[in-house]
């Protein structure tokens, strides 16, 4: 199973949910290649990468570069913006969800977090896409 870097933030006994932008990105990346019925190999070939580079990305582990947006918006056959719209929406809809999007999500073993399956956002992203947000 893949982890992408969410967790949860136990506060005054309560518990609310953190993701990284760069976890958001790489699920609206995740769900549109799905979409383009690639494989992550593909994928990866297609944005000059390895499929293990490309793995990193869609799990939010490693942050995307422009140039690297740019390759793998032109195999999508969309716009670098047009996956940061998507990313966007999915941020907004997360965050009316409950779902604090930071910029970056540290990474601290002490921390009480609870990593969370990437599953969840990719369902979501899929979701947006399909309703054509």
């Amino acid at each position: 199973m893949r982890i992408m870097h969410t967790r949860t933030v136990m506060s005054s006994e309560k518990f609310q949910q953190v993701t990284g932008y760069s976890a958001v990105v790489g699920a609206i990346l995740a769900a549109l290649r799905r979409d383009a019925r690639f494989d992550q190999e593909t994928m990866a070939k297609k944005a000059g990468l390895t499929q293990s580079a490309w793995s990193r990305i869609e799990a939010g582990a490693t942050q995307i570069t422009v140039s690297q947006l740019a390759t793998a918006a032109r195999a999508l056959q969309m716009t670098p913006s047009g996956i940061m719209k998507r990313a966007d929406a999915l941020a907004s809809q997360l965050s009316r969800g409950g779902v604090r999007v930071e910029d970056s999500v540290p990474r601290d073993p002490k921390s009480s977090h609870i990593v969370v399956g990437r599953a969840t956002l990719i369902a979501l992203a899929s979701k947006l896409l399909t309703r054509g947000e």
